[in-house]
């Protein structure tokens, strides 16, 4: 069945909570969305509605583009906007910067909201050097000012430590330098900041 164009058949077919885990959303956004006529839909007999996979799939691939195969955009590897800038210790705004840039790959939801790709926020984190031994979780991320801080040591001098090799960064899309506070705390437990920079 064709319904405004989309393949409504029984193999096409797909629950709310299905569309509710595509897009990284509960359901009651999906049904917000099919009320706004944002995802079209059908009602089973009993009222239930139903979503076309053809649909949800072209949506998940207008903003994404040619990125859309490139990288991973399943239900699993969906990051919103809130939990991508945390991974880089950034605004909310920088996030939105860097897809509006074509610096991060997105999709957007029917209510317009962006989903990124772990897979790729993964990418920009390891693809710069073989990975660290140290812990680089969004939990443990430091930025130079507080790494600084702990050292009592500017940034360039956290700069050239890492240059030397002393001391591992990832750099966000736009470039900047985070340090893992796994690292930051074996250090100083260990004393080897006063060694390498007695002050």
């Amino acid at each position: 069945m064709i319904l405004n164009g989309w393949d409504f058949g029984p193999d096409q077919i797909m629950l709310t909570a299905e569309v509710g885990v595509m897009f990284k959303v509960n359901s009651e956004s999906v049904a917000n969305w099919a009320a706004s006529g944002d995802l079209d839909f059908i009602r089973t007999p009993g009222g239930t509605l139903r979503f076309s996979r053809q649909q949800v799939e072209h949506l998940m691939q207008r903003d994404a583009g040619g990125d859309y195969h490139k990288w991973d955009f399943g239900p699993n590897q969906l990051m919103v906007t809130s939990e991508v800038a945390a991974v880089f210790k950034v605004d909310l705004t920088t996030v939105l910067e860097w897809a509006y840039k074509g610096e991060l790959a997105f999709i957007r939801t029917p209510g317009g909201h962006r989903r990124f790709s772990r897979q790729q926020v993964e990418q920009i984190i390891w693809g710069q050097g073989p990975r660290s031994k140290w812990d680089f979780s969004p939990e443990q991320l430091m930025l130079p000012s507080e790494a600084g801080a702990v050292f009592r040591v500017g940034c360039k001098t956290l700069w050239l430590w890492t240059k030397q090799g002393r001391l591992d960064s990832i750099r966000t899309i736009g470039g900047e330098r985070r340090y893992s506070r796994h690292q930051v705390e074996h250090i100083m437990g260990n004393g080897l900041n006063r060694r390498r920079n007695p002050r």
